[in-house]
C-alpha cells in the first residue's frame, strides 16, 4: 500500500483532499498533519512514497521544508497553494519539489496522474541511483545513458571487456548476431567481422576522447536491417576509461523523432539536421540564441534574422496575452497540450503546437521548443464541425418530417377511431356492431403500424418495446381471420382457422405485436394466393401452470418462394421476385418487420416453401397464462359518468373538436374549448377546469409553451393530447411539467383512467436536483458527487472556521503578515462554496494590494457567506430528513 503525507493546517482542505484521494480509488495510505514540525517529525519516522504539503503553514513554508537534510531525491514532494505564483513555483522546483499545484483545482483525476508521475519518477530515480553507482567515473555520461535507455547501451573498459550491458543490447546481440554476452567477455572479438572492424575503429577513435558514429546495413535471415552506433568515451581526454555503445535499429523510425536529449556532443548534428522546426530560446532575455533550418523555414527567415529576436516578435500581437498566459498555466501543470499561433515574416499566420522542455545549454537555463505546424489539424476539426452541425441539422429536419407525417396521418384516424367508438354506444344490430368492431380494430391495428413505420429511426435503432398486457388471445385469433375472410372470398379461396383448446383463452403478452405478426403473414397468404385454402393451425406446449409456448402455423397453398427468395423474404425492402408479385408490390418492410417483433418477443419464425404448391410459416412464442378480464369496466363500451367535473379542450381541428364534444356530452361533464394555446392560457385562467387536455401542434401559440405558461402559475393537471407519438415528444411533454400523455385519437377509458386516478401536477426535477439549483454552488456539486451527508459535514466545518478565522481577522487589523495568512487560509473555503467576491477580497490581501476598506469589504462578505451557508443548512436538513 502507498503511503502518502498530507502537511495542511485547514481541516475543510484536509478533509476534501481526504475524498479526492479516496475517489481517485489509489490504494494508499493517507497520513495528516497540521503543521511543518509535525511534518518533519513523522518524515523522519517514516518513508512517505509522495508528500503534499501547503505552501502556507502556521510554522513555516514548504521551500522551508524542503530545506531540510532528509529530503532526497527519492522523496517526491508536491507543493499546494492557492496562490498562483510562477516565482514562488520556480523556486519550489529548483529547491527540489516534483511539483506545484492550484489546490482550488485539484481533483481525484490530477491526484491519479501526479501520484502516477511520483511512482515512475521514484522508479526512475532509483535505476538512475544504480546506474551512477556502477558509472561513478563520469556522472554526466551516466546521465546520458539512462536518457537513452530505449536504446541498446553498453560499455567497454578501455581494455575492451563488457562492464556493462542493458536488457534491450542483451535482446538486440542475441537477436541479430546469435550471441548471448557475459560481463567480463571481449565483445568486439565475437560480432561478426562487417561490426567488428566498424566498431573496433569506433572504440579506439572514443579511447582517444572522440565521438564515434556509424551506420550499417545488414540482413538476418532474408530481412534487412539498418544499425546506428554512436560512441562516447567515459573520461577526459588523457584519462579515458572506457567507451560507452548506444546501438539502435533506426530502419523505420520517423527521422523527425531522433534523439535531442543525447550528450552535448552529438546534440549539434541532430539539431541542425532534424526535419521538425526545433529552437532555443534564453529562459532569462526571452531572445532566440539558436534554430535550425526547419525552423526558419516555417518562420520564412533566414537563421541569422531570427537569432537575437525575442521570443514574442515570432507571435501575432493580438494572439500575445492569450500565448503568455497558456506558457504559464503550462509551466504550472494545468495545460499538457500547448497550443499556438506564429506569425511569419511575411505576416503570415501559421497554427502550430509547441513542446517545451527547460535544458542547461552552454551553462545557460534554455527553452527547448519544438514546432508542429497543425494546420491541416485544423482545418479538419473545422470541417469535422461544420460535418457535425450539418448531420445535427438533418437528424432534426428526420426527426421533424417524421413527427409532421405522423401528426398529419393520424389526425384522421383519430376521427374514424373516434366516430366507430360512438356509434358502438348507440343502438345497432349484431351485424354493424360486428362490422364496427371490425372497423376499430382495423383502426387500432394500423395506427400500431403507423407508429413503428413512422419511427424509422427506432426501427433502425432497435428500440422497438414490448407491451405486457392481458387480452383474450382467442378473440384476437378469429378478430384476425375474420378480416380477411371478404378478400378470400372475392378469389374464391378458403381460409380456415384451428384452434387448439389447449391455448389459454387469456394471456400476457403484447396483443399489439402479435396482431401485427399475424396481419402481416395472413395477409400475404392471402395475397400471393389464387386457389386452395389459407390456414392457419394453432398447437399448444405447456411448460407449466402459467408459462407455455404457442405454435402458429400460416400455410397457404400460392405460388410458393424459391430456396433462393427465401434467405432474402426477411430483409427490409426486400420483395420475392415474379411476374406475379410484382403486380401485389408494397413496401418490402412486412416480413422485415415480423421478424424483428418475433424476437422481441423472444420468440422463433421459419419459412419452407415449395414453387408451386404452397407456403408454410412456422412461428413459436413463449407466452403466459393469465386469469379473465371479461368482465372489466376496460372491456365495456358503456360510457362513464363525468358529473362535477370542468375539462378544458385546447385543440384547434374542427373534427376532432367534434368528436371530443361528442364524447364529453355522453359523460356529462362541463367543458370548455379554446383553438390556439393563446386562447388556452386565458380559459384557464376564467374557467378554473379540473384537467386540461392539450393539442401540442396549434397555430398563434404551440401547447408546448402553453403548457409551461399555465403552470407557471397554476397546478392543474395538463396531459398532452397529440397524434406526435415520437419518444422525444412524450419525453419533452413529461420535462415541461405536464402530468401524462394521450396520443391522438383517444378513448373514452383513457379520459377515465385520467380522472378517476386525481392526476397533479409532475415535478419537473428529482429533489435533489433542485437542491443543488436552489444553493447554486457548482464547484461544490461536482466535488459532492451528490453525497448530501458530506455536504452537510463541510457545511459544519465551513462556519466553524470561518467564524473563527473572521474573529481572529478583527482582532489582526494592524497585523499585516496575519491578516495574509488568514486570507490565505480562507481563500480556499470561500472558492469551494462559489463566494467569488469574498475570495477576491483575500487574494488581494494575501498579495499586499490592498486598502483599508477591502478589510471591511471581507469581514462584511464573510458574514454575508456565513447566513447563507446557515440558510443552506437548514434547506438541507430537509433532503436529508426525506
Amino acid at each position: 500500500m502507498l503511503r502518502v503525507l498530507l502537511i495542511e493546517d485547514d481541516l475543510a482542505d484536509q478533509l476534501l483532499f481526504q475524498r479526492q484521494l479516496k475517489d481517485s480509488e489509489i490504494d494508499a495510505q493517507l497520513d495528516c498533519v497540521t503543521n511543518l514540525s509535525e511534518g518533519i517529525k513523522v518524515c523522519q519516522d517514516t518513508d512517505y512514497a509522495v508528500i503534499f504539503c501547503d505552501y502556507h503553514l502556521p510554522d513555516g513554508t514548504a521551500e522551508d521544508f524542503l530545506e531540510n537534510d532528509f529530503i532526497t531525491e527519492q522523496n517526491t514532494i508536491i507543493v499546494l497553494t492557492s496562490q498562483v505564483d510562477y516565482r514562488l513555483a520556480i523556486e519550489t522546483v529548483k529547491k527540489g519539489a516534483f511539483d506545484f499545484i492550484d489546490k482550488d483545482k485539484l481533483d481525484k483525476l490530477k491526484i491519479q496522474r501526479l501520484v502516477s508521475l511520483a511512482q515512475r519518477n521514484q522508479k526512475e530515480q532509483r535505476l538512475r541511483a544504480e546506474l551512477e553507482t556502477k558509472l561513478d567515473e563520469n556522472y554526466g555520461n551516466t546521465r546520458a545513458i539512462l536518457d537513452n535507455s530505449l536504446d541498446g547501451i553498453w560499455l567497454l573498459s578501455k581494455e575492451g571487456h563488457l562492464q556493462i550491458v542493458n536488457t534491450l543490447a542483451k535482446k538486440t546481440i542475441k537477436e541479430f548476431f546469435g550471441l548471448s554476452i557475459k560481463k567480463g567477455e571481449r565483445l568486439l572479438d565475437l560480432v561478426p567481422e562487417k561490426f567488428k572492424k566498424n566498431w573496433e575503429d569506433l572504440f579506439e577513435k572514443s579511447l582517444k576522447g572522440e565521438t564515434g558514429y556509424s551506420v550499417l546495413d545488414f540482413e538476418v535471415d532474408g530481412l534487412s536491417y539498418v544499425l546506428e552506433t554512436r560512441t562516447n568515451p567515459i573520461g577526459k581526454k588523457g584519462q579515458i576509461g572506457g567507451v560507452t555503445f548506444v546501438m539502435r535499429e533506426i530502419s523505420h523510425r520517423v527521422k523527425a523523432e531522433k534523439r535531442i536529449r543525447e550528450n552535448e556532443r552529438n546534440f549539434r548534428s541532430i539539431f541542425e539536421g532534424s526535419e521538425v522546426p526545433i529552437l532555443l530560446e534564453d529562459l532569462e532575455t526571452k531572445t532566440i540564441v539558436d534554430l535550425n533550418s526547419a525552423c526558419a523555414e516555417l518562420h520564412n527567415y533566414k537563421i541569422s534574422e531570427m537569432i537575437g529576436m525575442h521570443i514574442f516578435d515570432t507571435i501575432p500581437k493580438h494572439y500575445l496575452e492569450q500565448s503568455q498566459r497558456n506558457y504559464q498555466l503550462h509551466l504550472l501543470g494545468k495545460l499538457d497540450v500547448l497550443d499556438s499561433l506564429l506569425e511569419t515574416s511575411e505576416g503570415k499566420e501559421i497554427p502550430v503546437q509547441i513542446s517545451v522542455t527547460e535544458i542547461n545549454f552552454e551553462n545557460k537555463p534554455t527553452n527547448l521548443i519544438f514546432y508542429q505546424d497543425i494546420s491541416v489539424r485544423k482545418d479538419t476539426e473545422k470541417k469535422l464541425e461544420e460535418a457535425k452541425n450539418l448531420a445535427e441539422q438533418s437528424a432534426q429536419f428526420k426527426s421533424q418530417f417524421l413527427a409532421n407525417m405522423s401528426h398529419e396521418i393520424r389526425t384522421p384516424l383519430n376521427a374514424l377511431i373516434g366516430f366507430s367508438d360512438l356509434l358502438l354506444n348507440t343502438k345497432i344490430n349484431e351485424k354493424q356492431k360486428e362490422y364496427l368492431e371490425l372497423i376499430q380494430f382495423s383502426g387500432s391495428n394500423l395506427l400500431h403500424i403507423i407508429n413503428d413505420i413512422l419511427d424509422l429511426s427506432k426501427i433502425e435503432a432497435g428500440k422497438l418495446t414490448i407491451r405486457n398486457e392481458v387480452f383474450n388471445f382467442h378473440d384476437l385469433l378469429k378478430r384476425t381471420v375474420k378480416l380477411y375472410e371478404a378478400r378470400a372470398n372475392e378469389k374464391n379461396i378458403r381460409i380456415e382457422l384451428e384452434l387448439d383448446n389447449n391455448i389459454p383463452k387469456w394471456i400476457q403478452s403484447d396483443e399489439v405485436r402479435i396482431s401485427q405478426i399475424l396481419n402481416n403473414l395472413i395477409n400475404n397468404a392471402v395475397k400471393f394466393t389464387n386457389k386452395g385454402v389459407v390456414k392457419i393451425e394453432t398447437s399448444a406446449l405447456l411448460k407449466d401452470e402459467e408459462n407455455f409456448h404457442c405454435q402458429l402455423k400460416v400455410i397457404d397453398t400460392g405460388i410458393g418462394i424459391s430456396k433462393n427468395e427465401q434467405s432474402k423474404i426477411f430483409q427490409k425492402f426486400t420483395q420475392v421476385d415474379g411476374s406475379f408479385q410484382r403486380q401485389h408490390q408494397g413496401t418490402g418492410l412486412g416480413l422485415a418487420i415480423v421478424e424483428q417483433l418475433v424476437n422481441l418477443l423472444d420468440g422463433e419464425i421459419n419459412v419452407s416453401s415449395i414453387i408451386g404448391e404452397g407456403t408454410t410459416f412456422t412461428l413459436d412464442l413463449p407466452l403466459r397464462a393469465s386469469k379473465s378480464i371479461q368482465d372489466s369496466a376496460e372491456n365495456k363500451n358503456e360510457l362513464p359518468s363525468f358529473k362535477n367535473h370542468k375539462i378544458l379542450i385546447v385543440e384547434d381541428n374542427d373534427i376532432n373538436i367534434l368528436l371530443i364534444e361528442h364524447i364529453l356530452q355522453k359523460t356529462e361533464c362541463e367543458y370548455a374549448i379554446a383553438k390556439n394555446g393563446l386562447e388556452g392560457i386565458e380559459l384557464a385562467k376564467s374557467y378554473s377546469p379540473d384537467i386540461i387536455l392539450m393539442d401540442l401542434q396549434m397555430p398563434v401559440m404551440d401547447g408546448y409553451e402553453a403548457a409551461e405558461k399555465i403552470l407557471e402559475k397554476t397546478e392543474i393537471p395538463i396531459f398532452a393530447m397529440s397524434a406526435h407519438v415520437l419518444e422525444e415528444e412524450r419525453e419533452k411533454c413529461l420535462k415541461i411539467g405536464m402530468s401524462g400523455f394521450i396520443p391522438k385519437p383517444f378513448k373514452i377509458k383513457d379520459l377515465a383512467q385520467i380522472i378517476e386516478n386525481k392526476p397533479t401536477v409532475i415535478n419537473k426535477k428529482p429533489a435533489i436536483t433542485d437542491f443543488w439549483e436552489r444553493i447554486n454552488m457548482p464547484k461544490l456539486e461536482e466535488l459532492a458527487n451528490n453525497d448530501l451527508n458530506f455536504v452537510n459535514e463541510l457545511f459544519n466545518i465551513f462556519l466553524i472556521n470561518i467564524k473563527e478565522d473572521l474573529k481572529s481577522f478583527k482582532a489582526s487589523k494592524n497585523d499585516v503578515q496575519k491578516l495574509r495568512s488568514l486570507a490565505h487560509k480562507m481563500k480556499t473555503s470561500f472558492t469551494t462554496f462559489n463566494f467569488e467576491a469574498a475570495a477576491l477580497f483575500c487574494e488581494k490581501i494575501e498579495l499586499d494590494e490592498f486598502n483599508i476598506d477591502d478589510l471591511d469589504k471581507l469581514v462584511h462578505e464573510g458574514e454575508s457567506a456565513i447566513a447563507s451557508i446557515e440558510q443552506h443548512s437548514v434547506l438541507l436538513k430537509a433532503y436529508l430528513i426525506d
